[in-house]
């Protein structure tokens, strides 16, 4: 079996309480903090040291799922998994369709169709859940399309442009979009947006940053306690090949991003997503690995994780050790506004006739509290 990265693979989106001041040192911890002259918190990972964490270690439980396969269910590179009303939402690599399942793993349906027409899409980027309406968006072509709880399609809503990263929080939907311009310029821009999710009008559009270069790299939102945390890889300095792997999570003060922390991959190494939870702040990072039976260089991801509560936090080299099926490294992906996480595992005997191929592997775990 191989690892499959999800939304964490090329990807393959609260933290700290007010007042946070601490450092975390110990043999097996490879993380520096400390706090800019400006008050800021920040994050060193040391990404030289292997460093092993178990599953376990953060997760209360964890439930595998075996997807059905039908001619209709076929996965091939899940992207994104969204959970409502103990139903599985999977957007996978085949058309970024969306597929619905059972809380045992009976395919229900498809979520939506490709095409032109009401309920049909071309493309999509990410499905996430507005829990209070009980329904589920997806970014697709201009904007967003909305599902029920059932996976019945009830509304399009156009907002110009694809959303590269959504997130529900008190009634209001975030959302990220980037514009690349190929004109002489290659000048590309990143904006925030929130809309009301009762009649989904604009309630601000805030301009973030703008870069030469093109884009490579994609946005997160995340949410923990009450606040909504927005990523974005350190884009001008990569786009310009001289990225320092410095990067800044921002946090939603009145409307508007406002520095949290900053952090950095120490060594050949660069954060690739940080995603906030109500317990835990999970940083993902990649680093090239040189490969010499393959006789060339491999980019390796891996996790570190604070424990908000009691303040402490790991390294996990190569992700996570899934102590509970199987001991392999797993790099895994909190679900938005739930105190779940989902990994999963390719099959290794893939075949370009999905048909004959079994569907990955779902993993949903339980933070710890």
């Amino acid at each position: 079996m191989t690892l499959g990265l999800g939304s964490a693979s090329p990807f393959l989106p609260d933290y700290v309480m007010k007042n946070l001041y601490f450092i975390v040192a110990a043999a097996v911890i490879c993380l520096g903090c400390q706090r800019k002259d400006s008050g800021m918190l920040s994050i060193l990972i040391d990404a030289s040291s292997d460093t092993q964490a178990y599953l376990s270690e953060i997760a209360e439980k964890v439930d595998e799922i075996e997807l059905e396969v039908t001619d209709k269910s076929l996965i091939h590179q899940i992207r994104h998994v969204e959970t409502l009303n103990n139903h599985y939402f999977i957007r996978h690599h085949v058309y970024s369709e969306v597929l619905m399942f059972d809380a045992k793993g009976r395919f229900v349906r498809q979520v939506g169709r490709i095409g032109r027409g009401p309920g049909e899409y071309t493309a999509s980027h990410q499905i996430v859940v507005d829990r209070e309406h009980q329904r589920l968006l997806l970014s697709t072509q201009g904007g967003v399309m909305v599902f029920d709880d059932n996976g019945a399609f009830v509304q399009s809503i156009q907002l110009g442009r694809m959303p590269e990263s959504m997130l529900v929080l008190n009634k209001q939907l975030y959302c990220t979009h980037n514009n690349v311009y190929l004109d002489q310029s290659r000048e590309a821009t990143v904006y925030l947006t929130t809309h009301n999710t009762t009649d989904w009008n604009l309630i601000d559009s805030v301009f973030h940053t703008s870069f030469t270069g093109l884009h490579f790299f994609s946005p997160f939102l995340s949410q923990s306690n009450q606040s909504v945390y927005f990523y974005y890889p350190d884009a001008p300095a990569r786009a310009a090949g001289t990225s320092s792997g410095v990067d800044t999570l921002h946090r939603f003060e009145n409307q508007k991003p406002t520095p949290y922390f900053t952090a950095q991959v120490k060594g050949k190494g660069r954060v690739v997503r940080i995603l906030m939870t109500d317990n835990y702040g999970i940083i993902t990072y990649a680093t090239s690995v040189y490969d010499p039976n393959a006789g060339k260089s491999r980019t390796v991801y891996s996790q570190y994780y604070l424990n908000l509560r009691s303040m402490k936090g790991r390294n996990a080299t190569n992700g996570f050790i899934d102590d509970f099926y199987g001991n392999n490294d797993v790099i895994i992906t909190p679900i938005p506004n739930t105190n779940l996480f989902y990994y999963h595992r390719e099959n290794n005997d893939y075949s370009p006739d999905l048909r004959t191929t079994p569907n990955p592997t779902l993993y949903i775990g339980t933070f710890k509290e």
